[in-house]
């Protein structure tokens, strides 16, 4: 966890069946043990949901604290149905959720940003200049672990290394997850079948490093 004073972000996705994260999370019952994961999409109604969702069915038992927001979200909005319905059939387990707008305190107190688009990247950058090192798509995160091969070290090496490799292989209009928010039930479910491979890789990259959460100058 970053280290940032008196900033308390409450969150939106509240699995009904509890998976080790909590509705508000503040720096102090977060600790030092804990690296925060934000997710962020427009709306906070479909991708950052469904991302975040899917991250904590794979990523329960490590010291991961995952949260969402959106650059436009409504606070308090309940996510998408269809998306819900998606993630659920897709073997995540049920779960509710209210919505949140990204603010900046939501950006400084997380170790990794994972966004929808490179749009929404920017958004994150501007809300946060520092965090420019520390912000992906989440396609692109995924595929930079994946061409580092096993990870090594800490999360926030494993973060580093990514940013590190990205001034090689920058984003792309693929490393963009398409918004199924005005789309049919079948375009939900393609947004949770293009995140699956992505979350995959980032569970298994993970597992292979050390639970410790050494901070960098990031």
């Amino acid at each position: 966890m970053r280290h940032v004073r008196d900033v308390t972000v409450t969150w939106g996705v509240r699995p009904s069946q509890g998976v080790g994260r909590t509705a508000c999370s503040s720096l102090d019952t977060l600790g030092d043990v804990t690296f925060a994961v934000l997710l962020v999409c427009t709306g906070n109604l479909c991708r950052s949901v469904a991302a975040e969702q899917m991250l904590t069915a794979v990523l329960r038992g490590h010291p991961v604290e995952l949260m969402s927001a959106g650059t436009h979200a409504q606070n308090g909005a309940s996510a998408h149905p269809l998306t819900v319905q998606a993630v659920a059939d897709s073997g995540s387990a049920p779960f509710t959720h209210a919505a949140q707008r990204l603010v900046p305190e939501a950006v400084a107190v997380a170790d990794l940003v994972l966004t929808a688009t490179r749009d929404h990247r920017l958004a994150v950058v501007e809300a946060d200049p520092t965090a420019a090192r520390r912000t992906f798509t989440v396609l692109e995160f995924a595929r930079l672990v994946r061409a580092d091969g096993d990870g090594r070290g800490t999360l926030a090496e494993l973060r580093d290394s990514a940013a590190a490799s990205r001034a090689g292989a920058p984003a792309t209009a693929a490393d963009d997850l398409a918004d199924p928010v005005q789309g049919s039930y079948a375009d939900h479910v393609r947004m949770v079948q293009t995140l699956a491979p992505a979350v995959a890789v980032i569970a298994d990259a993970f597992a292979h490093v050390s639970p410790r959460l050494q901070q960098t100058s990031l």
